[in-house]
């Protein structure tokens, strides 16, 4: 909203300027109200109707600056779970919005910070606790105990939140799920006419997409989840200067594009799951635009990718490489998560760290998925010097969508079959298994065909979320982990601990013992109750990745430990490693200007390129 419009708005008696249609000549987009189809309502107060719809229970394409937003009262069961329905997500979180602090208070706990973060013009989404009055449905935040809020940040947004009579009202990305946001009128009727009842439009044209950016606040420290509108493409200075520019493609997930010129890097907004061809052609263009907005010319730029051989990422990089004559690079993926937490903390480039790395799934050396890592890394190279026990996956991703398999798979390391049987065949509800889906699970891991071998903090998290009964069945990324996180909020962190060492040197290499930690565990829950065992579970593992690294930081005369990965959003994983490392008179490090996870590989991508030139 313009200063002219925000003033009329401010002062007008009864605030409806500037929701008659009507646009003013400083600043105005014309906006209509349209029915599911694309054709206009005529309404003389298009953002006052649009909100009492809204308070009905109607469900609404909301244009706003960076895309389109699917809307609904965050207080009505009966839109949240039409919405769900339509776009397949029966449990995923929704993003709210409120017109200010006063309502979010009814609902959501926040610190000072969170409230600068909430009021900061970047307007970004803020995880919040959920607090003891929490009001909204059930259906918003389903099963977690936070909430993502975030304040009204163009003036269509603080007019329906203005005339609404909800606290809060649901803004949920406005796509097909998998496809990238909407961006254009016909773009939104295209994809939405399905899930919206009514679409909120207005006529000016949207140049790039951009999600909202998402923070937690960890120890003190905001830290993304997902670095996009608000932040992009403000660079991010590395502690060097590079004569030849790089551009980084990143992963699979959550992937954002890069680009290293001379000692700053300037990330793309955020693309997504870079998994079919309108993602991948969302993510090349990001990247033409990038290259344009800060002048280089990508003829002349390194080319660098992840070294998963299989990544639709992986294949644009050498597609374009080829196209433009460049070189072009793979670095694995664990280094580059230790490389962007080292440049965003300005880490010398003549200096090592210790870096914890702990996520859901990164291509290894030796071809296993990797994921629960300790590393002794530099810009240039890194040294493997512990990590979590391997552990099979039969059936590869289906461990993943399914986490009670992976329990059953990690129990079978350390019980017979029956043993194994009598606590997965327990566990009951969607993703439960049955005696024939042991029986397939136990041949397979005898054969070891189709078996994948794993050292993953993500999957252990899932199988001790699975063992609990608190999630048998994945429905979005991160989800068994998210509720493990929740249930372990209300425990005892020190309420359990193993009856022995779970470290174990095996040539020169520490591993963690998950197997016995989970079977432990799992015996204990019917003892201490099932959310002691989840606060204790993730406290008793971050500490022994947090001792691997401790004891070789002192080793090698390193001061400096960080963790970076996707669970380095963990709140209570992260301050377990905080309490251990700083305990043992170590710096501790951990991200600030990029995600943990593979939203910030980006940066760790380029930044080794840029040394290894």
């Amino acid at each position: 909203m313009c200063p002219t419009c925000l003033t009329e708005y401010q002062n007008s008696r009864d605030r409806r300027f500037h929701a008659q249609g009507i646009a003013c000549s400083s600043c105005g987009p014309h906006v209509k109200l349209y029915d599911r189809v694309g054709q206009p309502i005529e309404s003389g107060r298009p953002l006052q109707n649009a909100s009492r719809l809204l308070d009905e229970g109607a469900i609404l394409g909301v244009k706003g600056i960076g895309g389109v937003h699917v809307a609904a009262s965050a207080i009505l069961d009966g839109p949240l779970d039409r919405i769900r329905a339509r776009k397949g997500k029966p449990f995923q979180p929704f993003a709210v919005m409120s017109r200010d602090l006063g309502e979010i208070r009814g609902f959501a706990e926040f610190s000072d910070l969170e409230a600068q973060l909430l009021q900061d013009w970047t307007r970004p989404i803020v995880a919040l606790r959920k607090s003891s009055g929490y009001c909204l449905s059930k259906l918003v935040a389903p099963n977690l105990d936070t909430v993502g809020v975030m304040l009204p940040y163009t003036g269509i947004h603080l007019l329906l939140t203005h005339f609404s009579r909800s606290k809060a009202l649901v803004m949920t990305s406005g796509n097909i799920t998998g496809i990238p946001m909407a961006i254009t009128n016909e773009e939104a009727v295209g994809q939405l006419s399905d899930v919206v009842d009514y679409f909120l439009l207005h006529d000016r044209e949207i140049v790039t997409r951009c999600d909202d950016s998402v923070i937690r606040v960890l120890g003190g420290v905001p830290t993304f989840i997902r670095r996009s509108r608000g932040y992009v493409p403000i660079p991010i200075e590395v502690p060097f200067t590079v004569e030849s520019d790089a551009i980084g493609f990143g992963a699979e997930l959550r992937v954002t594009g890069s680009i290293l010129h001379k000692n700053h890097c300037y990330l793309t907004q955020h693309v997504g799951d870079v998994d079919n061809f309108e993602a991948v052609s969302f993510l090349r263009g990001a990247i033409y635009h990038l290259s344009d907005l800060v002048g280089i010319s990508p003829k002349e730029a390194v080319i660098v990718h992840d070294a998963h051989p299989k990544y639709l990422s992986s294949r644009l990089a050498g597609d374009l490489a080829r196209e433009w004559g460049t070189r072009v690079q793979s670095v694995q993926h664990h280094h580059a998560h230790a490389a962007s937490l080292m440049a965003e903390n300005m880490v010398p480039p003549d200096e090592s760290m210790v870096v914890i790395v702990a996520d859901g799934v990164g291509y290894g050396l030796d071809g296993d998925i990797w994921g629960g890592e300790v590393l002794v890394a530099s810009y240039r190279d890194f040294e493997r010097v512990g990590h979590l026990a391997r552990q099979p996956m039969p059936g590869g991703d289906a461990c993943t969508h399914f986490p009670l398999r992976m329990c059953a798979s990690i129990l079978s390391q350390h019980l017979d079959d029956s043993q194994v049987r009598a606590i997965i065949l327990s566990r009951k509800g969607s993703g439960c298994l049955n005696e024939d889906d042991l029986n397939r699970l136990a041949a397979q891991i005898g054969s070891g065909v189709g078996v994948n071998w794993t050292s993953s903090t993500g999957r252990v998290l899932d199988a001790m979320a699975a063992g609990a009964g608190l999630c048998l069945e994945r429905t979005y990324q991160g989800e068994p982990a998210m509720i493990l996180e929740a249930a372990a909020g209300k425990g005892n962190p020190k309420a359990f601990s193993p009856s022995s060492n779970l470290i174990v040197n095996s040539g020169g290499i520490q591993t963690v013992d998950t197997s016995q930690l989970l079977l432990e565990a799992l015996l204990a829950i019917d003892r201490i109750g099932f959310s002691n065992v989840c606060a204790s579970f993730q406290r008793i593992l971050s500490k022994a990745l947090a001792s691997i690294a401790t004891e070789v930081a002192r080793e090698r005369g390193i001061n400096r430990i960080g963790v970076s990965g996707g669970v380095a959003v963990n709140v209570n994983i992260v301050e377990a490693m905080r309490e251990h490392i700083e305990g043992e008179r170590f710096t501790f490090i951990q991200h600030r200007a990029v995600p943990p996870g593979d939203g910030g590989i980006a940066l760790g991508q380029v930044v080794i390129a840029a040394r290894g030139l």
